[in-house]
C-alpha cells in the first residue's frame, strides 16, 4: 500500500486536493502517529496564500487517512471530509 503522506527534507508531506498542491508539515510542530497509509496529525493545519487573485485559506485537521476541510476554508471543500490520496497519485 502507498503511504499518504511522505518526509521530504525532514518535513512531513501529503497532498491537499483542495489546493492542489503539497503541504509541508514541519514534524516539531505536529504530532504524527507514524501511520504513513493511514496518518492522523494532531494538530490543526492552516494553509494560506496570499498571492493568488483572492485571499486563500485552507484549515484541516488529518484523521485516520481522511482530510477534514474547516469551515472557514475559502476552497470549494469547505466543511467537507475527503480520504486522502497516496502521495505521489494526483
Amino acid at each position: 500500500m502507498l503511504g499518504k503522506l511522505r518526509m521530504i527534507e525532514g518535513n512531513l508531506v501529503f497532498f491537499c486536493p483542495a489546493c492542489q498542491i503539497p503541504h509541508e508539515l514541519t514534524p516539531s510542530y505536529f504530532d504524527f502517529d507514524g501511520q504513513w497509509a493511514s496518518p492522523t496529525i494532531s494538530q490543526d493545519i492552516v494553509y494560506v496564500d496570499n498571492e493568488r487573485c483572492f485571499p486563500y485559506h485552507c484549515h484541516s485537521l488529518v484523521r485516520n487517512g481522511f482530510i477534514e476541510f474547516l469551515s472557514d476554508c475559502t476552497h470549494d471543500l469547505a466543511n467537507t471530509t475527503v480520504p486522502m490520496r497516496p502521495f505521489g497519485c494526483h
